[in-house]
């Protein structure tokens, strides 16, 4: 589609010059009687405009400036991923989701009012927490779901960020903690054994045992 404005303007300004005699030069030069309202003619304008082809995708074609970021697509999710190995665990020797705060600031560190918090607070909001992947349970504002148990872990992921899609989201955007369990060993047989003690009455008793089934340490699906 194609489409053209011609038009013609006629602007009339009243001109004010402080200087004495200063209109009646300009009426002298411009040869026009005294009294009248000098014109100026503008040259003709033209307009052109075309549609813009329609798009199979709604998604915009051109970064937007209307905030600082790195350029990335609107369906990538930017995310900080903390991974927290046993070892450390250990080291700090954490026993609920407040001991995570030691790995990432964006936690934050709360108790429930007589009820023990089963989720982290990561950046001020209750997040979502996933043993391999699958969604543990369902909770209220951080409550009523399965506790934390670092004993049967052999790492965990802290992620800030919305939840991903493959996850799927459940709550809050602040992030989430996805718990990789254990794995059996198939190389020779491991033990380990412990016991916590502290005050208010903490006592925690630990045996992790594993190792081959068969003698020739290979799994038993082979």
């Amino acid at each position: 589609m194609q489409l053209e404005v011609h038009f013609a303007v006629a602007w009339a300004q009243v001109v004010e010059d402080p200087l004495d005699g200063a209109m009646e030069r300009h009426l002298k030069d411009s040869k026009e009687p005294s009294g009248s309202i000098p014109t100026i003619s503008l040259p003709e304008v033209t307009v052109s405009a075309q549609t813009v082809p329609s798009e199979s995708t709604i998604l915009p074609t051109s970064r937007q400036f209307s905030s600082y970021g790195p350029e990335m697509n609107i369906i990538e999710i930017p995310r900080d991923i903390r991974p927290v190995s046993q070892e450390e665990m250990k080291t700090v020797m954490a026993l609920t989701v407040n001991d995570l705060a030691s790995f990432n600031p964006s936690i934050n560190p709360t108790q429930a009012t007589g009820n023990i918090v089963s989720e982290p607070v990561i950046r001020g909001l209750p997040g979502t927490v996933f043993r391999n992947g699958m969604l543990v349970g369902f909770s209220s504002g951080g409550n009523w779901s399965p506790l934390m148990n670092t004993m049967a872990y052999g790492s965990l992921d802290i992620v800030t960020s919305p939840v991903s899609i493959i996850f799927g989201p459940q709550e809050f955007a602040g992030g989430y903690v996805n718990e990789l369990t254990k794995q059996p060993y198939f190389d020779r047989f491991h033990r380990n054994a412990s016991y916590t003690f502290g005050m208010y009455g903490d006592s925690f008793w630990n045996v992790d045992l594993g190792g081959p089934v068969r003698k020739t340490k290979k799994p038993l699906s082979e």
